[in-house]
C-alpha cells in the first residue's frame, strides 16, 4: 500500500508573513502619541522659558551657539547656509509639501494626503501664535531676508514635519531606515543653516524642529485607522 508522505520536520515556512512584513508601511501605534506628545511639549516648555526668563538660561545657551558662528562668513559654508535656507524658505519647502500630498493623491491614497495637508496647516497654526505671542527679536545683524518674530522656526517646523511624514507614510521598512538618517540630517543642516545667518537662535531651531514633528506624529496617530483601512492593512 502506498504510504501518506510525511511532513519534514522543522517550522512551517511562510514566504509571504515575511514579504508582507518588510513591505508594510508603519503602523501607528501609542509610542506614535508619546513622542508626539514629548515633543510639542519640549518646543511650548521652551516658549514658556523665554516668555517668563527673556534673558534666562536659553538665551545664555542661545549667546554661546551664536558667538560660536560669529565671523568672517564665506566660502563654501557660507554658500550652502545661503542655498538650505533660502531654497526650503522659499519655493522648494512649498513644492515639497505639494509634491508629497500630490503623489499620495495621485496613487490613490487620499486620507494620508489629507493627513500630509493636515500637519502642513497645524503646523503653521502652532507657529503663528507662538510666534504673535512671544514676539522675540531675531540675532543682530542676519545675512538674509527674514520678516516677523524669530521664535520659534518656521524652517524647521516644516523640515522636521515632512521628514516624519515622508517617513511614516510613503517609505517602507527597507527604505525607511535609511530615510530616518537621510531627513534627520537634512533638518538638522536646515537648523544649522538658520543659525549660521544668524536668522534664528539655536532654541528656535529646536524648539521649531519639535513642534513641527511632535505635530506630525500626533496627526499621524489620529489618522490610524483611516490610513490602515487605506493600504488594506488593517484588521
Amino acid at each position: 500500500m502506498p504510504t501518506e508522505a510525511q511532513p519534514t520536520p522543522g517550522l512551517p515556512f511562510r514566504p509571504s508573513a515575511r514579504l508582507e512584513t518588510e513591505d508594510a508601511p508603519l503602523r501607528p501605534g501609542g509610542l506614535a502619541t508619546l513622542a508626539g506628545a514629548v515633543l510639542l511639549t519640549a518646543g511650548a516648555s521652551a516658549g514658556i522659558a523665554l516668555a517668563v526668563a527673556p534673558h534666562g538660561f536659553l538665551q545664555s545657551i542661545d549667546d554661546a551657539w551664536a558667538a560660536s558662528t560669529a565671523g568672517e562668513h564665506g566660502g563654501l559654508r557660507n554658500l550652502v547656509a545661503v542655498m538650505i535656507e533660502g531654497g526650503f524658505g522659499g519655493p522648494a519647502g512649498v513644492i515639497a509639501w505639494v509634491a508629497l500630498a500630490g503623489w499620495l493623491a495621485a496613487v490613490k491614497r487620499p486620507w494620508s494626503a489629507l493627513c500630509a495637508v493636515s500637519a502642513c496647516i497645524a503646523s503653521n497654526i502652532l507657529l503663528l501664535p507662538a510666534k504673535a505671542i512671544l514676539d522675540r527679536p531675531r540675532p543682530d545683524e542676519p545675512l538674509t531676508l527674514v520678516s516677523g518674530a524669530s521664535f520659534p522656526s518656521g524652517h524647521a517646523c516644516s523640515a522636521a514635519a515632512l521628514a516624519v511624514l515622508v517617513g511614516v507614510l510613503v517609505l517602507r521598512r527597507r527604505g525607511r531606515r535609511l530615510w530616518w538618517v537621510a531627513g534627520g540630517s537634512a533638518t538638522a543642516l536646515d537648523m544649522w543653516s538658520a543659525t549660521w545667518l544668524h536668522a534664528n537662535w539655536l532654541s528656535d531651531v529646536v524648539a521649531g524642529a519639535c513642534l513641527g514633528a511632535g505635530a506630525a506624529l500626533l496627526l499621524w496617530r489620529a489618522f490610524a485607522g483611516l490610513l490602515l483601512r487605506e493600504v488594506g492593512t488593517e484588521g
